[in-house]
């Protein structure tokens, strides 16, 4: 039985937990994670090696973006209301 208030949420939420952290550590391991890395540390050392500071950051707001819209979906699934206070920036 699929109820979202007992244990079939638990299993849900973490398989998504396991599944995202996952797929963000191979991301991190990656070329484009060692560039998030480097951005991080000197952006205009990496313009000046020929790198797109600006479309890496367009692509990791992009990436948080959608772990966070997991989130907010696995959090409206399970408690099944999304309140207003959810939808601020704090």
């Amino acid at each position: 039985e699929f109820d979202l208030y007992g244990r079939t949420a638990f299993f849900l939420g973490t398989a998504l937990l396991l599944v995202v952290f996952v797929l963000l550590k191979l991301l991190v391991r990656s070329p484009f994670g060692m560039l998030c890395r480097a951005i991080k540390q000197d952006p205009l050392r990496i313009r000046a090696m020929g790198g797109s500071p600006k479309g890496a950051l367009i692509r990791m707001y992009t990436i948080s973006g959608a772990v966070a819209g997991v989130g907010g979906a696995l959090n409206a699934i399970s408690t099944q209301v999304v309140g207003l206070d959810s939808l601020s920036f704090t």
